[in-house]
């Protein structure tokens, strides 16, 4: 981090929250260490000093088949080893590979490759106290025993739980570290947190938000919500993830010698058909509030393959509950290719006075692409914003995406989502007109009428209606409202008829 013996996160323990980092945690909660070549590297460790929980700790090091690899008690004095000082030598790492500025630091000697994982447990005191425990400063490392140098980039987890001291609206205690994302195609941003003032807080990232979509609708899952709602997906890293272990994706588009087709299936539903350059993610946007109130716009994100890709549309527009297109509305649709989606999905932190601020690490390419842009919804809260546009940080001062209010804390025991793009490319906007067919009406109306009478007749309105045609006995005739009055001619023959 930016001035990091000031501004960093310590590493947070707390479960009350979930089961980050103890020996009960599942896959997506625990801190893994990848291990390429156990003939030549080998993973040192150590801890700083420790905060709010006066009992002793137990570190296991498990292997990648959860075999306990390596266990000891965490140390808790300096001069002993595995004991960080200060930042200084939490940030230069083991002495192996930084004599005279590096820690004392504890190894664990792998004997095969994969993903190892470091868990604690808690031990000691009695009392809720002991569900909770910070270390201000730590380093996992792995060696490359053959030269002694360290290679980067290979702890990571799904979920990080990290603590600043208790926030309040004035606080310096700001965390600006930044973290490595690596999503699902293999694109890697590095979100900058800029100064964020929570007290413990978690960060996890995923391709949808606060829910997964689907089952949730794409525009529901991405919007902040009340209380924890987060499902890590995403292997966050705190360095730039080692390139042999963790390579580049290439980036993907619409594939521009195939034509976008629709068929509209005249029940309300169309098929979009499209081609794209790789597997990857792509959203089809329906800009339905062109249609004017009540109807919303509709993004339908999907996973696409190489090759020809076929999205489906319902007929309903974005709104809760849905509301269904009419017939004959006109409207404006785009697809686009997206690399890198990430959502960023943070639970309890209280401010944001700064904003964010986003780096595109990997792939490069030339000329470069375009900055990502942040996007957000909190439409859910009073007083919550939006950005479907696209927001562009402009280093070094405004960041995307703050927040500050009410008094304690507008992110206080909320789930604020902000996601974003690596690169989008999008087609042409291209409008469409629906088609649906009118459904089965209902006629109401006398179920008698005499030679020369006559008698009014409606019909349930349909908005996928434009007139309505009517027959009777000795005539017929069409309407543009559902209903007629019906004249039966005097010479009409008695008995059965139908209207």
């Amino acid at each position: 981090p930016v001035n990091g013996a000031n501004y960093k996160g310590e590493l947070c323990i707390d479960t009350a929250r979930n089961k980050f980092g103890v020996v009960t945690a599942t896959a997506d909660y625990r801190l893994y260490i990848h291990i390429s070549d156990y003939t030549t590297e080998a993973i040192y460790f150590g801890f700083g000093t420790m905060k709010h929980n006066a009992g002793n700790t137990i570190f296991r090091f498990y292997r990648p088949n959860n075999v306990i690899d390596t266990s000891g008690t965490v140390p808790t004095a300096t001069g002993v080893r595995g004991f960080i000082d200060n930042y200084a030598e939490a940030a230069a790492g083991p002495s192996v590979v930084a004599p005279g500025t590096g820690y004392w630091g504890l190894r664990c000697t792998p004997d095969m490759n994969g993903d190892y994982y470091l868990s604690f447990k808690i031990t000691g005191l009695t009392g809720p106290v002991d569900d909770y425990k910070t270390w201000e400063n730590f380093d996992v490392t792995v060696v490359k025993t053959t030269t002694w140098t360290a290679i980067p980039g290979r702890l990571w987890s799904k979920t990080w739980q990290l603590y600043c001291e208790m926030p309040n609206a004035g606080s310096n205690n700001q965390f600006r570290g930044k973290m490595f994302v690596y999503s699902a195609d293999s694109i890697i941003t590095r979100v900058d947190f800029n100064g964020i003032i929570p007290g413990t807080f978690t960060v996890s990232c995923n391709h949808s938000g606060c829910y997964a979509s689907p089952p949730a609708v794409a525009a529901t899952a991405r919007k902040s919500v009340a209380d924890e709602h987060t499902f890590p997906e995403y292997k966050i890293f705190l360095n730039d993830p080692d390139l042999l272990a963790y390579p580049s994706g290439t980036l993907g588009g619409l594939d521009n010698s195939v034509p976008i087709t629709s068929v509209r299936n005249c029940d309300g539903t169309i098929d979009f058909t499209f081609g794209c350059t790789k597997a990857g993610n792509v959203e089809l946007k329906l800009l339905l509030s062109n249609l004017g109130p009540p109807y919303v716009d509709r993004i339908i994100p999907q996973n696409v393959t190489l090759g020809s890709n076929t999205i489906h549309w319902d007929g309903y527009d974005g709104a809760s509950p849905a509301h269904a297109i009419p017939n004959g509305a006109m409207f404006p649709f785009v697809i686009s290719y997206v690399n890198g989606l990430t959502h960023l999905p943070l639970f309890d932190v209280e401010f944001n006075t700064n904003g964010f601020f986003l780096d595109l690490i990997r792939p490069t390419t030339l000329p470069a692409p375009p900055d990502p842009l942040f996007y957000w919804d909190d439409s859910n809260f009073s007083g919550g914003t939006t950005n479907f546009t696209g927001c562009l940080p402009i280093a070094p001062s405004s960041g995307c995406h703050t927040w500050n209010s009410p008094p304690g804390g507008f992110g206080n025991n909320r789930t604020i989502n902000t996601w974003w793009y690596a690169v989008s490319t999008s087609s042409a906007q291209t409008t469409i007109t629906e088609k649906r067919l009118p459904g089965i009406l209902t006629l109401t109306g006398p179920n008698q009428i005499c030679q020369g009478g006559s008698a009014s007749y409606s019909a349930s309105s349909d908005p996928n209606a434009q007139e309505y045609h009517w027959s009777y006995p000795g005539g017929s005739s069409v309407t543009l409202v559902p209903s007629i009055t019906v004249t039966i001619p005097t010479n009409a023959p008695a008995g059965p008829g139908s209207i």
